[in-house]
């Protein structure tokens, strides 16, 4: 039974100090109003349990600030009403507190701080920003970007400015142009992939920028048409003895954006827990997941767009969410075609491709007879008429003959051995492990990344190899390791 229209007043004793008032959204409201004032006055009229469902949810207007999880429960009149969750944007908010309706009491708990938490870790004078995000279901996606955004903004700033120097500087194209590129991948992804979209729109507010800003860091590879010279990155997957395996990539860019790298630790309901290395803004990139799952990513200078394609961040993400490779494979395949060329390495402890694509065409690079992929940034499959590639990098095809030279001379490399491939000088500065040198390298190794597959950690070196700045593992905790994803528990 629908209870009466009743005011909500808030008691003054029972509330703390806010450095910002939190402001909460009722369904039987047209507009948000201070909620945890002193004022005496009815705050909200509540119609129903529901009513509260959407307070302060993000897209009712910018929030400045951190997300807290709230949870009420209504225990009155000798029966239990049920529990509900919303998100509140609050600061200080640290302890329970009660709403008081006539004869019912709505207990307002505090149940966890969903902001996305932040610790610097300095790195030779450097550092790299390590971001959690978290989310329940029906707010899961905007939830996880928006703490993304809130808690690397600065970061987030810098990489839009080198990433649109890039773009700009590189392809030469008219700002009206790639405006107008954007804004098309923009509704494309609006449209064929909502919840990625509402996490880059989650990072835009939780980073104070515009939605299409975001949109850009994603689409990147996308909006420089192939045109952009990248420096070099080399991926590889190798079996043991020991019947797993090991996979690893030497991320070679430009060295500003080295600046850029954050650590970002992704959970979802009832998805595999992620953990990678990005740009800050971009929501796919080089990592693994509780399930087991780990990517690579290397650029190919393959020209071209469709515009209705699946970008390759997206397809990165993607594969992340996946419990396998051959579900990441037939997910990123079932998208009916890559909006630009790029390539993606997939692997686990049982299986691994390659995942070779266009504009026109998706290929798949399947291991060789002793088990290994090595991939640099030059075609290795046959591609498309309409796709053909221009101007590969010349070392790119040195990369890849060291590697497959260096693999060559054991059947079964260890975890150390397999280490040290990523500190390779041969043909400097731009070997395996790069080095930035004027006129003949404009970029260096910016990290490397190794996983084992046999206890799902991963190590990463920040910098050169052969001289990091840092040295960390990534891993999970115990009840996060999935076979098959089995979801969270819910706050």
């Amino acid at each position: 039974m629908r209870p009466a229209r009743r005011h909500v007043v808030m008691p003054a004793p029972l509330w703390v100090s806010l450095s910002r008032t939190p402001r909460i959204r009722c369904l039987g409201c047209t507009s948000s109003r201070n909620f945890g004032s002193y004022s005496s006055q009815p705050f909200c009229h509540v119609q129903n349990l529901t009513a509260l469902q959407c307070g302060a949810l993000i897209g009712c207007g910018p929030l400045r600030d951190p997300l807290r999880r709230i949870k009420w429960t209504t225990p009155g009149q000798g029966r239990r009403c049920g529990a509900a969750f919303a998100t509140l944007a609050a600061t200080g908010l640290q302890r329970t507190d009660w709403l008081h309706r006539q004869g019912d009491q709505l207990k307002l708990q505090f149940v966890s701080l969903v902001d996305g938490s932040r610790r610097t870790l300095a790195t030779g004078g450097r550092y790299i920003d390590k971001v959690a995000c978290q989310g329940t279901p029906f707010e899961v996606r905007i939830l996880v970007g928006y703490q993304h955004g809130h808690a690397a903004k600065d970061v987030i700033a810098n990489t839009l400015d080198f990433s649109l120097d890039l773009i700009h500087g590189r392809t030469k194209k008219q700002e009206e142009e790639l405006q107008r590129v954007a804004t098309n991948l923009a509704q494309v992804i609006e449209q064929r992939w909502p919840k990625y979209f509402e996490e880059i729109r989650g990072i835009a507010q939780g980073a104070g920028r515009e939605v299409l800003e975001i949109i850009i860091l994603n689409i990147r590879t996308e909006l420089a048409y192939g045109l952009v010279k990248l420096d070099g990155c080399t991926s590889v997957f190798c079996k043991t003895s020991e019947g797993s395996a090991l996979q690893g990539q030497n991320w070679d860019f430009f060295s500003a954006s080295k600046k850029n790298l954050i650590q970002l630790t992704i959970r979802q309901p009832d998805l595999p827990v992620i953990k990678m290395v990005t740009e800050a803004g971009i929501i796919g990139k080089v990592g693994f997941n509780s399930a087991g799952v780990a990517v690579n990513y290397n650029a190919l200078h393959v020209p071209g767009l469709r515009r209705t394609g699946l970008p390759s961040h997206l397809a990165l993400r993607m594969a992340l969410e996946s419990s396998s490779p051959t579900e990441a494979y037939d997910r990123i395949i079932s998208q009916g075609g890559m909006a630009a060329g790029a390539y993606i390495m997939v692997g686990n402890a049982d299986e691994a491709f390659g995942i070779e694509f266009s504009h026109a065409d998706i290929l798949q690079q399947v291991p060789d007879a002793h088990g290994r992929l090595v991939h640099t940034n030059h075609c290795l499959l046959p591609h498309d008429n309409n796709a053909p590639e221009v101007n590969p990098l010349p070392d790119s095809f040195t990369r890849y003959e060291r590697m497959m030279q260096l693999m060559s001379k054991t059947e079964s490399l260890s975890k150390e051995q397999f280490s040290r491939l990523w500190e390779d000088e041969d043909n400097y500065p731009v070997g395996i492990c790069r080095g930035y040198l004027e006129g003949k390298s404009r970029g260096e190794t910016l990290f490397n990344i190794v996983y084992d597959h046999s206890c799902r950690e991963a190590t990463v070196r920040v910098g050169r190899p052969t001289e990091p700045d840092e040295t960390f593992v990534l891993r999970f905790e115990r009840d996060e390791i999935t076979t098959r994803p089995q979801g969270l528990q819910k706050l």
